[in-house]
Order: structure tokens, then sequence, then C-alpha cells
């Protein structure tokens, strides 16, 4: 049997309490951690069977967080109940969030801290609120740095596979400062894209038909409406019946012709793993002082850029049915396909008079299949500092602490300015043209053109038309398509945009996040009756503070309106077509908590903790109690339970009653649409009863253990689901309930607009629908010597038998039946339920033999449904996901060096197709295939 490292356990502040023995945690060392390939924290927490749900690559269009995180953050989410449910710690002490606004709370961002720095990682698979208080309703994590560490190392590793490739270079040294022990750890880490075409399952040949695909293209669709009688019909009715015609040239520059609309594939323009670069470094100093007493200092800084996110071309315009995108008959590029095609086929089966004099209206983005994507740059910083103060008293012991981390994220999005947009249509585009708009009421846009200087004429001059029609395109950018490398016969360079006007059009919406957070602990304990009583009591006080800065031109305090400066618009919109603005927000709230625990020994054989936690909250209040119980039925086999309420205050994100703006796709309209969420300020808090039962067999050379855990989860803060608002909009009988959260074109949201005509959607954060949800986790291992060495070997499992979510009622209506969860994929888009595959399990064998270590690991998800699509569709069922890791290191200590070759997913097994944009589950698979990583490390000293 190897040598047992003492383990400080996560989840008690008692010492050497027997009902907490490292079996009720599950610890990763570093050795362990090396032997699977030293993966991404990404990986390691996708395969980690307590996890569901965790993002760290997968875009942020897909990680449920609204593009609001970036895609260099990790976290971690236990039993799928929510990350910012999972208590996250660096050393024993809590850790800033990360900087950006989400419905249900923030999460800590795993990847902060130096992989070359961490000794080990702690999981506590339950609920901890009465020792830790909020967030830690579904367990902790624990992260452990090297305190003691001396001598020097540095390693550096690079990682390849199909496509593109990761490397790190990290160095750590640790000696001795005076009487006290410094370490210094410094770490870098690059990425390099992967974009989603390097899969063959990214983009298919037959995509059209599921996702990744968008209703607004380019080239795009043209509504020809019919004047009403009398002429008082508005607009936006019109547009909404109007027939329309697809560009001719959709299917050759890429698109899929759906009748009415010219289908745009924007996944050519996603990325599997954004090129990016990531900087830690980590500083820990520790000494003792007096006679019995020790402290610890230390500092964190990170930073995190992504220089270049690729994502689509343009986005769709948030209206369809408006005046914005007019196309007269004069425009350049509707006479020149007026002049090579007499006429088109029409949506409504009618053929299209293409010489006629009525306006025509433009459906679809201004830049498609022709690209390039747009690149911004996002970026995120951290930074903490910390100490720690323990030591003892007479017969007290006591440990001091206070930590203060600050984030701060740019998180950029590509935007274009609808005022813009509508000069451009009209001939009056460009910097130097001169002409503005107006406000107008009688407009469904609210646009007016503005007056006209003599001299000043559409398309003259310095000012620009923008042209919509396949005319103007040359060449396509999507692959495989007639006009990827071939020139489009229609296409004149006379006609071709301008790119200088896209440029003058264009806009980032730049938003600048930052959170702070400061924490004041204090315990003290003691051997009230030694060998039979131990108590800790403690006090904390957190305040956590946010604040969001938008730029001018996203703010929309300064500007509401599509029109800079203008306050006339019924909705806050802002000034651009596609994104949304945001208002600044600043908050922050305070919690004063306190909590006593003892552990009591209750004969020879019996051992009991009892908690108890206190915690007052800005909004609200708590108490959570623990009760825990171990018998030790002989040496071997000890049998544990407990039974506790865990608590979580609504954060400040779901207290805020401003609007945040987010795209998604609204399945009866065929595009992306803006999704406003509304914070709420009379939210209770979320509240769970949690039960633990669990056997654990240690002998010299078997290591069993059997968890059996269950949640009842009570009143979690989501948000209302924006696709069963819109699916209830849909239907006569109950468009009534949920009218007043939908606006159809003119901003109104009286129910006068078909589903398809929906402009935008408005969600509130809620207390959602409890949550029940019981599984069992187990793990065996064991040693034996093996061919002159050791053979060590272990397996787990975990089984999710219970997922349930209650009905989700609003006005009386039943707006989400009854959920069974488990063993579907739910929405990914959708935080509140990430998919729950039913099993996790994993096997591996390590073999050491003299200066080598050879281990294979067997990782494996099994197989799951997507509930939302009928039997025999292709993506209904989702295979079972395995891979087999193999690493082999070989250790030099003559010379320090110690190599390692890792080959990951030796099988090169493709990620399971899944119905979604990028057709796998990046919560829970990973896309990069076969990888090969050769890692080196030099050490001396120590």
């Amino acid at each position: 049997m190897p040598e047992v490292e003492e383990v400080i356990v996560t989840g008690t502040a008692i010492r050497g309490t027997p009902i907490d023995s490292p079996y009720a945690v599950e610890v990763l060392d570093r050795d362990a951690y090396e032997d699977r390939g030293a993966p991404a924290l990404t990986d390691l927490f996708k395969n980690l069977g307590a996890n569901a749900g965790a993002i760290g690559e997968v875009t942020s269009w897909l990680n449920g967080t609204g593009q609001a995180v970036p895609e260099t953050a990790a976290n971690v989410n236990l039993r799928g109940l929510g990350a910012s449910r999972t208590l996250v710690l660096f050393n024993g002490q809590r850790q800033v969030y990360v900087p950006a606004r989400l419905t249900g709370g923030r999460f800590v961002d795993v990847n902060a801290l130096p992989l070359i720095a961490l000794k080990r990682v702690e999981v506590l698979k339950e609920g901890a609120a009465a020792v830790y208080g909020s967030d830690a309703v579904a367990g902790v994590v624990n992260f452990i740095t090297r305190s003691d560490f001396a001598g020097f190392e540095v390693a550096g590793a690079f990682e390849h596979f199909d496509g593109a490739g990761d490397a790190d270079l990290g160095a750590i040294w640790g000696g001795a400062l005076g009487d006290a022990h410094l370490v210094v750890a410094f770490e870098r880490a690059e990425r390099q894209r992967l974009n989603l075409a390097e899969r063959s399952f990214g983009l298919p040949a037959d995509g059209a038909a599921y996702w990744g695909w968008s209703g607004t293209g380019n080239p795009g669709a043209f509504m020809v409406p019919e004047s009403s009688a009398g002429g008082t019909e508005p607009l936006s009715a019109l547009l909404a019946a109007a027939p329309r015609f697809v560009d001719p040239r959709c299917a050759e520059m890429g698109g899929e012709n759906w009748g009415s609309t010219c289908g745009f594939r924007f996944g050519r323009w996603d990325n599997l793993i954004e090129s990016q670069q990531q900087t830690r470094l980590f500083a820990e100093l520790s000494g003792d002082y007096g006679a019995s007493g020790s402290y610890r200092v230390e500092m964190l800084w990170a930073d995190a850029q992504i220089p270049a996110w690729l994502t689509t071309p343009t986005s769709p315009p948030v209206a369809r049915y408006d005046d914005v995108q007019l196309v007269a008959a004069d425009h350049p590029g509707r006479v020149a396909l007026a002049a090579g095609h007499g006429a088109l086929p029409g949506s409504d089966g009618s053929a299209i008079d293409l010489q006629g004099t009525e306006d025509w209206y433009f459906l679809g983005r201004l830049v498609g299949n022709a690209g390039p994507g747009r690149e911004v740059p996002r970026e995120t910083s951290t930074l903490r500092l910390a100490a720690q103060a323990q030591g003892e008293t007479g017969a007290l012991h006591y440990d001091l602490g206070v930590a203060w981390s600050r984030a701060d994220g740019l998180m950029n999005r590509p935007a274009e300015y609808a005022y813009r947009r509508f000069l451009a249509f009209r001939g009056f585009g460009g910097a130097g043209c001169g002409v503005g708009v107006v406000a107008d009421a009688t407009a469904v846009s609210g646009l007016a053109l503005g007056p006209v200087p003599n001299g000043v004429a559409p398309g003259q001059g310095n000012c620009r038309y923008y042209n919509p029609f396949s005319n103007a395109i040359e060449h396509s950018a999507q692959p495989g398509s007639a006009f990827a490398g071939v020139r489009n016969p229609d296409f004149r360079a006379d006609l071709a945009n301008d790119p200088a006007l896209f440029d003058w059009i264009g806009e980032e919406v730049r938003i600048r996040d930052e959170a702070e957070m400061l924490v004041v602990d204090a315990v003290v304990g003691a051997d009230w009756i030694p060998e039979r009583l131990s108590v800790a009591a403690g006090y904390q006080m957190r305040r956590f503070a946010a604040t969001t800065r938008p730029s001018d031109a996203a703010n929309l305090a300064l500007n509401p309106c599509w029109i800079p400066g203008d306050r006339s618009c019924r909705s806050p919109t802002g000034l651009f077509a596609s994104a949304r603005g945001q208002l600044p927000f600043d908050a922050d709230q305070t919690t004063h908590a306190a909590f006593v625990e003892g552990a009591l020994k209750l004969g020879a054989r019996w051992d009991a903790q009892i908690a108890a936690h206190y915690e007052r909250h800005d909004q609200a209040s708590t108490f959570d109690p623990k009760l825990a119980l171990r018998l030790a039925v002989n040496d071997a086999l000890a049998l544990r339970g407990s039974v506790q309420t865990t608590f979580r205050t609504p954060s400040v994100d779901d207290l805020n009653p401003d609007i945040s703006t987010k795209l998604e796709l609204l399945p009866a309209v065929g595009t992306f649409k803006a999704i406003e969420t509304q914070g709420n300020p009379h939210l209770d808090p979320e509240s769970a009863l949690t039960f633990n039962l669990g056997a654990v067999l240690l002998t010299p050379s078997l290591e069993v253990t059997v968890d059996y855990w269950r949640y009842e989860f009570s009143d979690p803060v989501r948000v209302l689901p924006f696709r069963a608002i819109e699916a209830a909009y849909a239907s006569s009988a109950t468009r009534a309930r949920v009218q007043a959260l939908v606006f159809c074109p003119g901003d109104l949201n009286d129910g006068s607009c078909e589903a398809a005509e929906v402009e935008r959607i408005r969600v509130q954060s809620i207390n959602g629908p409890d949550v029940d949800t019981s599984g069992v986790d187990m793990q065996v291992g064991g040693w034996r010597p093996l061919g002159g060495g050791d053979l060590e070997w272990g397996a787990s499992a975990s089984y999710i038998a219970t997922y349930d979510v209650a009905a989700l009622a609003l006005n009386g209506l039943e707006l989400v039946a009854p959920l069974d969860a488990v063993g579907y994929l739910n929405d990914p888009v959708d935080p509140a339920v990430p998919p729950l595959p039913r099993w996790k399990t994993a096997a591996f064998a390590t073999w050491r033999w003299r200066d080598l270590r050879l281990t294979g690991r067997i990782n494996r998800v099994s197989a799951y449904e997507d509930r939302d699509r009928s039997a025999g569709d292709r993506f209904a069922d989702i295979d079972a996901f395995q891979t087999v890791d193999l690493t082999l290191s070989w250790r030099l200590p003559e010379r320090g060096i110690t190599m390692s070759l890792a080959a990951l997913n030796v099988a090169d097994a493709a990620p399971p197709l899944v119905g979604s944009d990028h057709f796998f589950d990046g919560m829970t698979h990973n896309p990069k295939g076969r990888r090969l990583k050769l890692r080196l490390r030099y050490r001396f000293g120590g």
C-alpha cells in the first residue's frame, strides 16, 4: 500500500474529527493528476462523476451565460444544481466570482489558479452550509497549494490534436526567506484556435435541416407588400403577410432556399476552442510566530486574453417587420437584379415581377456567406490577497483569516448601428455623407430621413448604398458551396459593398464588469473533553460588490433609442439593430454569519457531529443545522450518514430590476431574437434539505466507498423559460396569459401578431419549481505487487437515480410540465437543468516499476436522449461516449528530470452527435479527438 499523505479534510472546522475521514471527500493529488495526463481543469471536471454541466471551452453563445463569461473561464457544477451552488475555495478561503451578470448567481473561475502551484483538490460532495454558509448547497471544492514546496521546478507541456494544440510553461520556487518560507509560482498557457469546420461532425452536409443555421442570411429574401385598402393597415402587418422571394444565388452562395427565407449556416464562423493566452502568478509566504502560532500570506494574479473571439459576420436585425431595410425601386442593386431576372418565384406560389415600382424590404443580415467573420477581443483579470493565522492559546486553538479578491472583465460583442443601417439602405451611408435621421413616431422603426443638403444625392459623392443582393458578392466563404472557388456570374464590381461602409455601420458593444469580495473569518476551537468532545465556533463577514460600465455607445442611460441622444422611444433598446445596450449597474451585498460545531465520541464505535449556522444577508436570514453520525462496525468497515439544511440568498444580479439582453433562437420565428432578462427584487431565498448515507471499507490492499445522496431543493432562482413563453403565445388558448411578455412589431405587447412575427420576449427572475435529485457514488481501489513493481487500480461510478423538477406555472397556466430530467439532454442553452447522463464511470490502473509509471484510464459517459426530438430522428438518441487514455512517465532522479508522454482518447473517439448548433454536447463531451501530450519537468533542490 502506498504511503498516504495526511489530508486536512474540507467540510469541518474541527481538527482530527473521525466523522470526517478523508473518504468523505474525493481527493486528487498531484501524482494522480499527472497520471491522467495533466488535463485542463475543464476536462478534469467533465470526467468527475459528481459534476454535470461544466463550461470552459464551449462558446459563450452556448454555455448558458448569455455571452457574459469568456471561454477562458471554467467552473464546477456539482450534482448539476448550478455552478453558483458549488462553493469554491482557495486554501480554505473564498474567492471572488466571475465579473459577469448571471441569472441564478455567479460562480468562481477555477482557471485563475496556476496548476503548477496546486498540491491537491478536495471535493466535498454534499451540502455544507452548516460550516460554510451560502453557496455550499451542492458541495465544496477546495484548491490547496504547495505551501511547503522547497527547491526549483520548471515544467512545460505541448498537447497536439488535429487542427490545433495547447502549450503551457510553468515554474515554481520555494525556499527560506529569513525565518519564513516563500513559494513563488508562474504559469503561461496558450491555446490555438480550433474551428468548427476542423471536425467532421461540425458542419454536416444535411445540417440545414437541423441546428447551426439561421433563417436570416445573406444572400437573403425580400418582402414585397401590397398596399392595404385605404392605406390604413400598418406596415408591420403588411410585411408579415407579404409574399417573398429568395435571392436567386442563395444556394450557390452556400445558403438553403427555405421558400420564404435563405437559410444561413452561421456555424462556419464558430470556434470549438478560441485562441487564448492565460498568465498566472502566485506567491505564498508562511512561517511561525510565538510558541505555537503560524501564518500564511498569499497573492494571486491571473490574466486571460482572447485576442480575437470569432463570431458570425453580422447578426440578424432584431426587428424584421419595420422600414429600416427598405430597398426602393431605384436602388442600383435592385435595378441590376431586375435586368438579369425578369421574375422570380414567390413564397405564395405566384411570380414576383422584378420590374415593379413598390418598395421591397430586405429579410436578411448585412454580411453572411461571403464572410469574413468578425473578431473582437475579450479579457479578464483577477487579483487576490489573503492571509491566515493559526495558533493556540491555552486550551483554545484559533484560525483567523482575511481574503480580498477582485476580478474585472471586458466582454466585447460586435453590433451594427440601426440608424446607420437605415441610411445605408437609402444610399446615404458613410461617414462623410452628411445626412442624418430624425425620430418619427408614425414609422414602425421610429426613424425618418433628416434634411438632405443641396447637392447631396443617394449613392453619389461621399454617400454610399448598401447593396443587399448577391450581385454585390464575388465569392462565398461557405465550405462546399458552388461559389466557394468560382466567381459569381452576377457579380458586378461597381455594385460591391465598400468595406469602409461596413466599418462605419459596425461597432463593438463594450461592457466592463468588475466584482470584488472581502471576507473576514475567525474560528476558535478546543478539545473540551479530551478524546470525547471537540468544539469549534466561528464568525464570518462577507461583502460582495459588482459594477457594470458600458461604453457610451452601449450605455442605455445615455442612448436608450436608435438615434443617439434620443429618448422618445417606448422601449430602451439602444443604438444597435442586433446586440442591445446595457444600463450601468452598481450593487453590493453584505453577509454576517456565525456557526458552532461539535464532534462527540459516543462510545468505542459511535461518533457524532452536530453543527449549526446562522447567516444574515441584506435581504434575508437563515438557520441551518447538520447532524452526522459515524459507526465503526469493525477495524475495516465504517458506516456514516448526515442530514442537514442548506441556504442560498438571491444574488445581486437576480435582484437587479434592470434589463439585460441576449440573442436566442426562437423556433417559431426561425431566427435569433432579443431575449430581455429582468431581475426581481422580491425573490425568496433558496433552500435545500440534504441526506447522505455511506459505507467505507478499508483494508491494507483494498478501499471501497459507497454513498447515497439526496437533495430536496426548494425555490431555486432561475428565469422564466423564453421558449415556453413563445410556445404558450403561439396557442390562441394561452396567448393572453403571456402576451405581456411578448413584443410584436412596433414595440407592442398586445397579442396583435402571430408567433412567427415576434420581435422580442421579456422574462424575469423567479423562484422556480422545486428540484428533487438523488443518486449513488461508488469507488473501489486496491494495491498489489506485480512484476517487480506495484500495481494500483481503481474504478468509480456515479449514478443519478432521480432529478425531478416540479411543474412551472405562470398566471394560472402550467408553462412547463413536471420534468424527469435524468438521462436527457435537457436544454444546453438553459443552465437551470444541464445535460444529465445517468451514469459516469471510470477505471484506471497504474503500474510503478523503478522509475517508470504507466497508467491506463477509461472514462465513460452513458447514452442519453434529446426528448425534444421524435423517434427516428438521428439526433434523438445520444450515444455513450468512451475514451481511453495512456500515460507513460519516466523519472531520472539523478538529473531531476521527469518525462511523460500521454495519449488521450487513443481510439480518436468522436463525441456523439447532438442536435445543437455545434452538433455535440460541449458541457459533457470533448470535441478534440486524439491528443498527444509531451510533458517535461525539471526539479532540483528540496
